[in-house]
């Protein structure tokens, strides 16, 4: 999609159509000129309501679309996304190709949050995953959009490529996290990372079984002991500040097929573990992002790979397994895998690689989607700081976050008696906080955040900028938060 950003009335306005987006305090001729003036009112302000109305040669376009932002108190760069996508799903409904827009309200976010996520909703709502269809349907692409705006020309421009950017690179997570397992196993999930790092000039890694075993990495090999296919961990590098500057630190599940290992899973539960790489995509898609907006910081993204199968050497419960870091675990559960091989990524990203802060992403636990719904994603971590900076990339991504407890009463309830600690608790409750619990025993003294994002992986709900299937959830938070990284260092 091509966006382009002219400065004037109604006379820069090209294509086949004209977009506006109203807030409920707006009127038609607000912020254009007198030719809207003789069209018909009365078109829905509701957030996302879509009114077409002819333009009777008024207008140098066919059509106009009156989308509404909705309140204007509450208008937030979530509300502009979504209308965004909403109307781009009517436009392309009415085979438009080529469409002129423009945002007339007032108390906007500010230009660098309106213009992403005016360009994120606008890619996101065409997205669609056909890889696998013999004849994939064909439907009308919106191909050139342009932004008439009244000044600030240039930081219109530079907004709607970050965010064409981010949400291009989410589309890449959601191809990922689409595809089936049996075209995408650790090795073949591992060579894509080799694609996108040539394609985009990020450094690329990967540190196949016999360097996990050389290396130690006791869990991550444990988990993957079922799968005939070999395991893999992957380390991206994008390196944008000083030589000697600090890297922060990217770490996602990589679980490309989870079947629960012995701990077998329900049959009805199996169709969507397919989607428990959703984490390793979130990373892959941000760290895609970071080169692509050359941001000034070091980054490292480490995204361990594994299947969990059952087979002749499949990981037992009651087996214990020796960690990365030396630590013996008690596995009584084979499906808390997530965490298993995550302690060893962990270990691997803040003793061996020194990336600080670190943050993980994962499809961790389901006790996290009882406790929020898929209406939140959990968010856990000791400093509050940073804490407060996740969730305020969330926020501004449409992608929200909510604090769940991160206490040593958790560490308690881990002991094992046999080893030094065990990956589940045993008891029905608190499982999300447990799970954080255990992974915070491999980062030492590290800032580190731990994002579970279980339930949001895949969605079989259709919304204005999501169809049906892998959301990329985690891709423009993540790259929210680098962006505001950048901007203090």
């Amino acid at each position: 999609m091509e966006f382009r950003v002219v400065c004037g009335g109604l006379e820069a306005c090209a294509g086949e159509a004209l977009v506006l987006l109203l807030s409920d305090q707006a009127t038609l001729a607000d912020g254009l000129n007198a030719p809207l003036q003789g069209l018909p009112g009365g078109a829905s302000r509701k957030a996302g309501a879509v009114t077409i109305l002819p333009t009777y040669g008024l207008l140098p376009v066919e059509r106009l679309l009156l989308v509404g932002l909705g309140e204007e108190a509450k208008l937030t760069s979530s509300v502009l996304r979504q209308a965004a996508g909403s109307a781009a799903r009517a436009l392309r409904e009415l085979g438009v190709v080529e469409a002129s827009w423009a945002i007339i309200a007032s108390g906007l976010p500010a230009t660098d949050e309106a213009g992403a996520a005016l360009a994120e909703g606008l890619v996101l709502s065409g997205y669609r995953f056909e890889d696998f269809r013999a004849e994939p349907e064909a439907p009308h692409s919106l191909t050139t959009v342009t932004l008439v705006v009244d000044d600030d020309e240039a930081a219109w421009a530079d907004a709607l490529s970050v965010g064409r950017i981010k949400a291009e690179c989410t589309c890449l997570a959601r191809d990922l996290v689409n595809t089936p397992s049996n075209h995408l196993m650790p090795a073949d999930l591992a060579a894509r990372c080799v694609s996108l790092a040539e394609a985009h000039g990020l450094g690329c890694r990967v540190i196949d079984q016999a360097e996990l075993e050389g290396m130690g990495a006791g869990l991550i090999l444990a988990v993957n002991a079922g799968s005939d296919a070999p395991a893999a961990m992957v380390v991206l590098e994008h390196r944008g500040g000083a030589d000697d500057g600090p890297v922060f630190g990217l770490v996602g599940k990589g679980v490309c097929y989870d079947s629960g290992g012995l701990s077998l899973k329900p049959s009805d539960s199996m169709a969507g573990m397919k989607g428990d790489m959703s984490g390793s995509a979130a990373v892959i898609g941000a760290m895609c992002a970071v080169a692509l907006l050359e941001l000034p910081i070091n980054v490292t993204g480490v995204v361990p790979l594994v299947a969990n199968l059952v087979g002749p050497r499949s990981l037992r419960p009651s087996d214990v397994v020796t960690a990365l870091d030396g630590k013996r675990v008690e596995v009584l559960n084979t499906d808390a895998e997530g965490r298993l091989i995550l302690a060893d990524a962990l270990t691997y990203a803040t003793r061996d690689l020194g990336l600080s802060p670190v943050v993980d992403i994962a499809t961790l636990t389901g006790a996290c989607t009882r406790a929020l719904s898929p209406v939140f994603a959990g968010v856990f971590g000791a400093d509050e700081a940073l804490v407060g900076q996740l969730r305020a990339a969330g926020e501004a991504a449409g992608e929200r976050f909510w604090p769940l407890p991160l206490d040593d009463g958790y560490a308690e309830l881990l002991k094992s008696t046999v080893a030094d600690i065990k990956n589940i608790t045993g008891i029905p409750s608190g499982g999300a906080s447990a799970a954080a619990m255990f992974l915070a025993s491999f980062v030492g003294q590290t800032p580190w955040l731990h994002l579970d994002i279980a339930g949001m992986g895949l969605t079989d709900k259709e919304g204005p900028c999501q169809p049906k299937g892998a959301v990329g959830m985690g891709v423009r938070t993540l790259v929210n938060l680098l962006l505001s990284e950048s901007r203090t260092r």
